[in-house]
């Protein structure tokens, strides 16, 4: 019987070591923050987003679950910040989308580092509790 305990020990180990590895980085960054985020600056609508943008940041702002319209991102690093909700406090979360709906990042943090964008049309998509209001702010990383 010790024979057999041990061979289904090893083959759980061999299953186990093989399942490991390392997954993909992810897109963005993490940056930590002691910031309370970006603050929103007009009336929210359920399931809207607003842009607006003032020289060199992008603000977007919502209510709820909201996809935005399309917004010029520079090229290069792209530092976010994102508040969190108002009614709960949590952060929504919070996918970004080049022109051509490709997926650059999901940003789950309170601050975060897009890299290496490509510069021209983004769009967010946030998924948020419905009485959730959200604003992410977005301009290029000095």
């Amino acid at each position: 019987m010790r024979p057999l305990r041990v061979a289904v020990a090893t083959m759980t180990l061999a299953v186990v070591a093989g399942c490991g590895g390392t997954a993909p980085a992810p897109a963005g960054t993490p940056v930590a923050s002691g910031a309370a985020g970006p603050s929103i600056t007009g009336s929210l609508a359920p399931g809207k987003a607003t842009v607006s943008a003032n020289g060199t940041t992008t603000h977007v702002e919502g209510l709820g679950n909201a996809t935005s319209a399309k917004f010029d991102l520079p090229a290069g690093d792209v530092a976010m910040a994102v508040s969190t909700c108002s009614s709960n406090g949590v952060i929504p979360f919070v996918w970004v989308y080049d022109a051509g709906s490709n997926m650059v990042g999901i940003v789950t943090e309170q601050t975060y580092l897009l890299p290496h964008l490509k510069g021209g049309a983004y769009y967010l998509t946030v998924a948020a509790n419905p009485d959730c209001g959200w604003a992410v702010e977005m301009a290029a990383k000095p």
